[in-house]
């Protein structure tokens, strides 16, 4: 990926060993990523004309950014690629990921939705100097009518809410939350999709219209980010230099 083809997103000294140490070793080829799948829950917001997110705060024990703000989602388990007794054959990939966002959905925040009733949005793949590394389609969905929108206790994540995805990108930007690049990318997206809906993201049918609009606008090349120096000239050493994550062009606004 060269410099015209990519954006960059520096790493802070907070952030960077791992993508650091991959570069001192001459960037090996990192270990093969894991199905994975997340989804954006959509709501119409009672009595206003908002549509919301629901979201989700990564559990403060995990070794990966910990108590960061996220979708509910995971790996793909075997159990979502068995084949149904209405399936004329095994379930293709999408299928599979529907499967596995709709259960961790169910695992995390207690809410149900059918895999067919998603879409796909856009793929982010884990850079490979991670030691764990997922290929992760993000799907979107509305919540199903006569399910109950409140938050409920948390389970397996810290904790979980609504919120208009402008607002979270804002919580973000000042600090007061912290996000991935592809959460923060996939905010973006949410957040143009409910301007580009104009006057239709309003309730009722407002999270639908947001949807038709995301799935119209999914881009579904993988999004593979990849850690690089910073800066054209070598330093004396190479504990100087700044590390960037290189996002390539369809990766979208990151804000």
């Amino acid at each position: 990926m060269t410099e015209p083809d990519a954006t960059a997103w520096p790493l802070g000294p907070g952030t960077d060993a791992k993508a650091r140490a991959w570069l001192v070793q001459g960037a090996p080829v990192g270990p093969a990523p894991r199905q994975a799948a997340s989804l954006c829950l959509l709501r119409d917001e009672p009595g206003s004309h908002a549509v919301h997110v629901l979201w989700i705060t990564r559990g403060r024990q995990l070794a990966v950014a910990p108590g960061a703000l996220a979708f509910p989602g995971g790996a793909v388990d075997d159990v979502d690629r068995v084949r149904r007794p209405d399936e004329p054959g095994p379930p293709d990939r999408f299928a599979v990921l529907a499967r596995a966002a709709a259960r961790e959905l169910a695992e995390e925040t207690g809410h149900v939705v059918a895999p067919q009733a998603s879409g796909p949005l856009v793929r982010w793949v884990t850079p490979e100097h991670e030691p764990r590394r997922y290929d992760t389609t993000f799907l979107v969905a509305v919540l199903p009518p006569g399910d109950d929108p409140e938050p409920l206790p948390p389970g397996e994540v810290h904790e979980h809410g609504w919120a208009r995805p402008v607002d979270l990108l804002a919580d973000v930007a000042a600090g007061r939350r912290t996000a991935l690049p592809p959460t923060r990318a996939v905010l973006a997206r949410l957040a143009r999709a409910v301007d580009v809906a104009g006057p239709a993201a309003r309730p009722p049918g407002g999270a639908a219209a947001v949807v038709a609009v995301l799935r119209r606008e999914a881009v579904l090349v993988p999004v593979v980010p990849r850690a690089a120096w910073r800066g054209r000239d070598d330093p004396p050493d190479d504990t100087e230099r700044g590390v960037d994550l290189l996002l390539p062009r369809h990766a979208g606004e990151v804000p």
